[in-house]
Parts: structure tokens; sequence; C-alpha cells
């Protein structure tokens, strides 16, 4: 499920359903809520960030980052927490919905490189979506343990690269037992920012086609009031194009 909610006049809308309509409500539509989770608002992460974001992301008098949107015609702030409590909680109905018995606890994974606040933040957003985490643990972990490796015996490098974080772990499985020996991990080379790359490749692909340059005149009166950089919607559409590009590149 795609890590987007989106907030309009009459609800919200959670998952493929908010990615779908995000080119045409990019103000209001918050994804990646989790690469916000543990900063403070001024961190220089944040703020290259929010120079990406169609979205408006303040903070409070804690330094806190806070997602400022339009919720049925109310200005209305949430944190990345709450955010993340949103997607966690449908994920829970769906889950719910495809077992067909009530969920209450859960074991969880989180990024490899997160700190105890980042794993404290994502045992709130549970609370808060009504599960109890029984556990926390690396993902990459999890993913090891799922695999066909563990009844042998062997050291085991796994590498997790996802749209907003990737991980490396280095562990040895003996006797069906994982111990971690090293964890890395980091935001700068994800999904996201292949993502980003592509869209400004593109950006520069068509003002380069109309031989022209951001900051420079322009003969075209229609050129000289279009600014990719500076609009919501186009950009959206863009980051959503390139990221179809992407995928469809990748299995090529």
């Amino acid at each position: 499920m795609p890590s987007y909610v989106a907030f309009t006049r009459t609800g919200r809308l959670i998952g493929q359903a908010a990615k779908n309509q995000a080119s045409v409500n990019p103000r209001n539509t918050i994804s990646d809520a989790l690469r916000f989770v543990g900063f403070r608002f001024r961190d220089p992460y944040i703020q290259a960030m929010i120079k990406r974001m169609p979205f408006t992301v303040t903070h409070d008098l804690d330094d806190k980052p806070f997602f400022e949107v339009m919720y049925k015609n109310i200005p209305t702030t949430f944190t990345p927490v709450e955010v993340q409590a949103m997607i966690v909680k449908r994920a829970k109905k769906d889950a719910e919905k495809y077992l067909n018995h009530p969920i209450a606890d859960a074991l969880v994974t989180t990024p490899a490189h997160f700190n105890i606040s980042q794993r404290l933040a994502i045992k709130d957003a549970l609370s808060i979506a009504g599960i109890n985490a029984l556990g926390i643990s690396h993902a990459p972990t999890f993913a090891l343990a799922a695999s066909d490796m563990m009844p042998r015996e062997r050291n085991v490098l796994v590498c997790d690269i996802g749209a907003g974080y990737y991980d490396v772990v280095l562990a040895i499985v003996s006797d069906g037992i994982v111990e971690v020996r090293a964890v890395a991990g980091g935001v700068d080379c994800v999904g996201y920012d292949y993502d980003t790359r592509l869209m400004n490749h593109m950006i520069n692909c068509f003002f380069r086609a109309e031989k022209t340059d951001f900051g420079e005149e322009k003969n075209d009166p229609y050129l000289n009031k279009l600014d990719l950089n500076n609009g919501p919607r186009a950009l959206r559409c863009l980051r959503i194009a390139c990221n179809k590009a992407k995928h469809q590149l990748s299995s090529a």
C-alpha cells in the first residue's frame, strides 16, 4: 500500500486512492511521512526535503515538524506520527478483512538505522492505530528470518532499498538463530531520490528544448510565467510520471 494520505473537502483517502488523486490535490496529499519521524524542523535533512515537497510543512514551539492541510475546508495540522498512524490503521483494517478476525498485537519492523526516538515514535503510531507492539526489530532481519536461508549456517549481508530508506545488515545465521553483527543505512540514496534525480533531468531537458534556462529572459510570454519548480501540481504530475518510468525501466 502506498504511504499516501489525502485530505479533501469531504474526508480523507489513504493508500492507492490517495496517490491516484495526488496530481489534482498536491497541497493536501501527504507522502513519505515516515521520513519526517524523529527529526527537528530545522534539521538540514528536513529543510532539503521541504523544498521538494508540494505540501506545507510547519513546526511547533519545540521545533517538531507538522503537516498543514485543508481538511473539510478547515486549516488543520497533523504530526508525522499521526499521519503514519492513519496508514497503519488502514493496513490493520485490510489485514483484519483478509484474515477474518481482529488484530490487537503485532511484531513491528523499522528501518535498521532508526534511533530510539524514531522507534518510540513508530510505537506511538501503532498505539494510536489500536495495535499493541509486541516487539520492534530491524526490517532486514525479519526479511532474513522469513527467507529460506534460516536452516543453513552462513554469514549473510542483507540490503534493503525502499522508497524512503536503505538498510544494510550483516548477520550470522546458525541453527535457525539470527545474530546481527552490524547495521548501517540512510535516507539519501533511495527510491524517492531516484525519482527526484529523474525529475530534475526532465525539467532540464524541457528548458533546454525551449532554449532557455531558469532566471533568463524568455521571448515566449507563456514560458516567462512557467516555472516547474514552483508549480505543486506540475511537480506532482511529473513525479508520478517519473516513478512509473522508473518501474518500467527496472522491469524491462
